[in-house]
Order: structure tokens, then C-alpha cells, then sequence
């Protein structure tokens, strides 16, 4: 087996190191049949059983067209935006509070036991994006990103990168990153139409045209920076400084030079489909909106939250917080909601 492909392996014995066998999960999930209450029932290589609280919400938060996506619970479960209640699931059990992301007709999530499964809307199993017990990235997925066609990308710790028909469960395409070992982050631009891969902790930024899958451009001798280079809407690319040579706020231009815009350290960034974008750390929230930069009205932000997403103008921001319900926040006033709590 390679790296992304696909392989008849059902007959092969559970992953070593598994305490107990594993199942597998219901071809269909609903609200209404999900035990919420359960914990993991398998030791499963890969698993978080032993160190995931049981209320846990995941590392990831998706914001679609009137609704939003996280994990809860063995589970991948749809909010509506405006009722703040879930609506639907859309991963079964033994899904991992890792990578998912989601298509127009498929949700692709991690699982406990190292594969990609694929939903459909209705919450029903279409198959796994490889037949082999481990994941298609031999030593497990780090990020996914979903293409404007409907294909899905995905890189691994081991430096491989792969598109994927996921309504076919099949590769399109799939190559190794020249700097090998892990990337940092995993993200689609619409200003460039290429995937951006990040790689050797911001160092390295690699632009991938998708058909075919080839690498078109790469810049190297960037900053050390915390999470990913992350695609604006104006064509440049953001990112928070480490601490490890520069701190602050760094943009890419269009000609990926790279500029520090502030002196503070933050540890996330998000941008919201207006342009603006937020900065946060356990000190502070700063907020970019054209030439306005300020402060919100609240601290919200400053709890070292998992993830968080912009409302596509800016004024709102969802926030994960680990272990209590996601939490709505008006960036102008400070004003907050909570979602309801799957299953209660």
C-alpha cells in the first residue's frame, strides 16, 4: 500500500495495538438514535478515549450557509445558525475530534481507528476513502480541505498530499511534498484557484494546482508562525509569528514578501469571507477590518479557545471552548449565546 491509495484489505485483522475489536459504526445516524451519553467503547490505535473529556467539542469548527459543523461526542453534528439547535449528524461513531471537513453532498471525517469515512446529508456511510485499517496518510491525516468541485484534499504527517473523489471513493491525484515530514495546514484559495500547503512550521509555502495534482510554485525562508498561511480574500496570505525569530501579525503579499503589521504575539487568526479578520491571544482580541483596528467588547476570545469562525461580514464570531456548548458572540457589543448541547 501507498501513500493515498485504495485497497481491498477487508479481511485484515483490527490495528495493533487495539484492547478489544472494533466495530463498525451504523451505516445511518440520526439525533434521534445517537447515544450522547455514550463513551468510547474500544482502545482503538489512534483512539482519544482515555484522554478526551466525555463532553468534549473537537479541535474544529466549520461555518456553512446558515449553519455550523463540529464534532460532539462520537459524532459530527450540523447547528442551524439562527435556532442555535442541532439539526442533523453527519459522522458516525467512532469519528475522532480531528480532521473533517465538509462538500456540498459529503462530510469526509477521521475516525478513531485511522481511516477517512465518508457521509452522505442524510448521516448514512458511503464507504471509507481507503479499504486499509490505517489512514490513507500512513501515519495519519492532519488536515482536509474541501475544493470548490467537490473533491476533498488531504495531507498526513507523512508528507504526502492527496485529492480525492469522495463520491467514488477514489484518489484523483496525490504527491509528496519535497521538504517531506508533516505540513502545518491545508487551505483552497479562490483568488489563486490552488491548494496552499504550509510545511516546516511556515518556512515553506507550497501553491498545488489540483488537476493534475502537481506542484506550481514554492516559497521558501519564510517566518516561524503558529498555525498555517492562511488565504485573504484580497489575495494575500495571513499568519500569526511564533515567537521563534518574529512575533506579531505577517502578511504575504502577491509577490509573497512578508511584512510584520504588529509587534504583539497572537496565537490564532481567522478571516471572514468580507476581508476582515481577528487576531486572538490569552492577553487579547484585535480585530481588522479594512483601515479600522480595534478591540471587541469581549474576552471571549482570550480563552485560548480550540477554534473559532468569523460570520462572513465579521460582526460575529463562534466560538469552541473545549468542553461547554459553542458560544455566539457580537463582536460590537459583546453580547453572547450559547448553542444547545446535542442530546439534552
Amino acid at each position: 500500500m501507498t501513500a493515498c491509495s485504495l485497497g481491498d484489505e477487508s479481511a485484515s485483522p483490527p490495528p495493533h495495538g487495539s484492547s478489544c475489536s472494533v466495530a463498525e459504526p451504523p451505516r445511518c445516524v440520526s439525533l434521534e438514535t445517537h447515544d450522547f451519553s455514550a463513551p468510547y467503547e474500544c482502545g482503538a490505535q489512534h483512539s482519544d478515549q482515555d484522554r478526551t473529556p466525555p463532553t468534549w467539542y473537537g479541535h474544529q469548527l466549520l461555518l456553512g450557509d446558515g449553519v455550523l459543523t463540529a464534532y460532539y461526542r462520537n459524532a459530527i453534528v450540523e447547528w442551524d445558525l439562527t435556532t442555535r439547535k442541532p439539526t442533523r449528524l453527519l459522522g458516525a461513531a467512532h469519528t475522532a475530534p480531528g480532521a473533517f471537513t465538509r462538500t456540498p453532498s459529503h462530510t469526509v471525517a477521521a475516525t478513531t481507528d485511522g481511516r477517512l469515512a465518508v457521509h452522505d446529508q442524510n448521516g448514512c456511510l458511503t464507504g471509507y476513502l481507503t479499504g486499509h485499517p490505517v489512514s490513507p496518510h500512513k501515519t495519519g491525516t492532519e488536515s482536509l480541505c474541501a475544493l470548490p468541485d467537490g473533491r476533498v484534499a488531504s495531507t498526513g504527517q507523512d508528507g504526502w498530499v492527496c485529492v480525492w473523489d469522495v463520491a467514488n471513493l477514489r484518489p484523483t491525484g496525490r504527491l509528496q511534498l519535497p521538504v517531506g515530514g508533516p505540513s502545518s495546514g491545508l487551505h483552497w484559495s479562490a483568488t489563486r484557484h490552488q491548494l496552499v500547503v504550509t510545511a516546516t512550521q511556515g518556512r515553506d509555502i507550497f501553491f498545488l494546482d489540483p488537476d493534475p495534482l502537481v506542484v506550481h510554485s514554492a516559497h521558501s525562508g519564510l517566518p516561524f508562525i503558529n498555525e498555517a498561511w492562511l488565504p485573504l480574500p484580497d489575495g494575500q496570505f495571513a499568519a500569526c509569528g511564533s515567537g521563534n525569530g518574529i512575533d506579531g501579525l505577517l502578511l504575504l503579499d502577491s509577490n509573497l514578501d512578508f511584512h510584520r503589521v504588529t509587534f504583539a504575539n497572537y496565537d490564532r487568526l481567522r478571516a471572514a469571507e468580507s476581508g476582515a479578520f481577528a487576531l486572538t491571544s490569552k492577553d487579547a482580541t484585535l480585530l481588522f477590518d479594512g483601515d479600522v483596528v480595534r478591540e471587541p467588547p469581549t474576552r471571549e476570545l482570550q480563552n485560548d479557545p480550540p477554534d473559532f469562525a468569523l460570520a462572513p461580514d465579521g460582526g460575529t464570531a463562534y466560538v469552541l471552548r473545549r468542553t461547554e456548548p459553542i458560544l455566539e458572540v457580537d463582536l460590537s457589543t459583546g453580547e453572547t449565546h450559547e448553542f444547545a448541547t446535542p442530546g439534552e
